[in-house]
């Protein structure tokens, strides 16, 4: 799901076959979605920042594939339009979504193009918050600024999917006026 790269410090350049809990493709290793929340939990726990690839495009046209994300501890309550990763509360599996609505201690997450949310997720399930993307060597903002509120409440309505592009552009073209 996510691949890690040489700069990261999870990386290794040992035979695949001495790699537990690692598989090759195309030349990179990419570990399994167990093995990544216990890295990112180790390095997020030790106050350092965790870098990875996305994979997929459930958060387009925000996060898409082949991002890199940048993640950091989340330090306060998270907020409707933070994105998180966390660990999905059925499968298990390591997500990267938007908060979209908050219960009590519980947080409806969703991909941005997603048309299902994920259903509430516990506090306790919550690893690390994106702060920083990285797209081509450039850092892309769109999304994690002060719009995210606006991108969570079209994507909880179920409004960002169906003009996803449009709001990208409609939101580039806002914060170029009022920055």
């Amino acid at each position: 799901m996510y691949q890690n790269s040489p700069r990261d410090p999870t990386w290794s350049s040992q035979p695949e076959n001495e790699l537990e809990g690692f598989a090759s493709e195309n030349g990179e290793l990419s570990l399994s979605s167990e093995s990544m929340i216990d890295v990112l939990t180790a390095v997020l726990d030790r106050g350092a920042a965790f870098r990875f690839q996305a994979k997929g495009n459930s958060m387009f046209p925000f996060i898409i594939d082949g991002d890199v994300l940048i993640l950091k501890k989340l330090e306060t309550m998270p907020v409707v339009g933070d994105v998180l990763a966390f660990i999905h509360p059925v499968n298990q599996t390591l997500v990267v979504h938007r908060v979209v609505n908050k219960l009590d201690e519980d947080y409806l997450m969703k991909g941005d193009y997603s048309s299902k949310s994920d259903g509430f997720v516990p506090e306790v399930n919550l690893l690390g918050i994106v702060y920083m993307v990285e797209r081509n060597g450039k850092t892309v903002s769109i999304g994690l600024g002060w719009e995210k509120g606006i991108v969570a409440i079209l994507s909880n309505k179920g409004l960002l999917q169906p003009f996803s592009v449009y709001c990208y552009r409609l939101i580039s073209w806002i914060r170029q006026l009022v920055i």
